[in-house]
């Protein structure tokens, strides 16, 4: 993959990066991190955080429309962004939005050189919505 951005969209990132550090700043994620580390760490009378994993309805909540970037780097990046931002914007549960952007780590591995497929299903729409590794063992 290509680490090079258009121009547009590095200055359209940079302006969904200032809103979601806005929103990371806000007091209420300070009052939703209190809640979180109470509840972690057990406190009596501490109240549960509430989230919704916004993932199990992606097409609903994150639909095509929403986007802008058309490079893949561009589009990886604005997916997470977005995610944030819209999970404040629109659904506002108990989940803090960072104050960082996160990049995940990928590893590759073999699996001692045995081939272990995937099957994939999809729905009436084409959407994928289910798979099963078909493991030898």
């Amino acid at each position: 993959m290509t680490w090079i951005l258009p121009k547009d969209e590095s200055e359209y990132l940079r302006d969904l990066a200032k809103k979601q550090a806005e929103y990371a700043n806000l007091p209420v994620m300070a009052e939703r991190k209190k809640m979180w580390y109470a509840m972690n760490d057990a406190h009596p009378g501490a109240r549960p955080p509430v989230i919704i994993e916004t993932w199990t309805f992606d097409r609903d909540f994150m639909p095509d429309s929403i986007f802008h970037c058309a490079s893949p780097v561009g589009r990886r990046i604005e997916t997470q962004l977005l995610r944030n931002i819209r999970n404040h914007e629109l659904i506002d549960d108990d989940k803090v939005i960072p104050d960082t952007f996160d990049i995940g780590w990928f590893v590759d591995y073999d699996e001692f050189g045995v081939k272990v497929p995937t099957e994939r299903i999809e729905d009436a729409q084409g959407i994928e919505t289910g798979y099963r590794y078909l493991h030898p063992i």
